[in-house]
């Protein structure tokens, strides 16, 4: 909005080469879905976020209006990436022996009333405790990378994305195996896990998903095979 009122053009600053439209809510099911009509809208979001940002009548009846809402709630769906925060326990246990030493009074006294803190009846650390400290704060969020965004999906992908502790706001892209001189760079836009199979049934949990999620039908090597 800020760019917008800036006097950049919404569609080349903000959708440049990101697939999405505004009809695309209703196949991905976002929003609320008319029972007559059978159409999808987010007109109860919109207009908490039009009041939050102090949209203008004009400006809501122009290009910040629902109809540029649902575009992008479309393309965020089909342009994110889902990635965790870091969890701030591992940083913080460090700083606690790093500062008061393993083993000592001091060190004892710290976990006791962080397990207490955490819920603990006997003041004694949990092995599951350090997951409530990743419920809280490790939050899982979608993001748009827009170089990324226009990578293009394989089922046999030649790199992956790297984003296991999201925490500078940057996420890698690795090789998985050599790539030719000249040879697309392509990701996997679902988890194919360690072993990717190529049964019939891997292939069509691939195709659900793909189909639900980014609304188009794999024909990579590995689906065709």
């Amino acid at each position: 909005v800020k760019r917008y009122r800036d006097g950049y053009p919404i569609e080349e600053s903000s959708f440049g080469g990101l697939c999405g439209d505004a009809e695309d809510i209703n196949l991905l099911r976002l929003g609320v879905r008319d029972e007559i009509t059978g159409e999808c809208s987010l007109q109860n979001g919109y207009k908490e976020v039009s009041a939050a940002l102090g949209l203008s009548d004009d400006e809501s009846r122009g290009d910040l209006s629902l109809q540029t809402f649902h575009k992008v709630a479309a393309v965020a769906q089909r342009n994110a990436v889902s990635v965790t925060t870091r969890t701030p326990f591992r940083t913080y246990y460090e700083a606690i022996l790093r500062n008061l030493g393993r083993g000592t009074p001091r060190h004892k006294k710290a976990m006791e009333d962080l397990a207490n803190i955490l819920g603990s009846k006997d003041g004694n650390l949990s092995r599951h405790m350090d997951g409530i400290v990743e419920e809280k704060c490790a939050v899982r969020i979608g993001c748009i990378f827009t170089l990324t965004a226009r990578m293009n999906h394989s089922c046999d992908p030649c790199a992956e994305i790297r984003a296991q502790e999201y925490a500078d706001c940057n996420i890698d892209i690795a090789a998985k195996r050599i790539i030719q001189p000249g040879e697309e760079l392509t990701i996997s836009y679902v988890n194919l896990g360690p072993n990717p199979s190529n049964s019939i049934l891997a292939k069509n949990r691939r195709t659900r998903e793909l189909e639900a999620r980014y609304l188009f039908v794999c024909t990579c090597s590995r689906c065709l095979k």
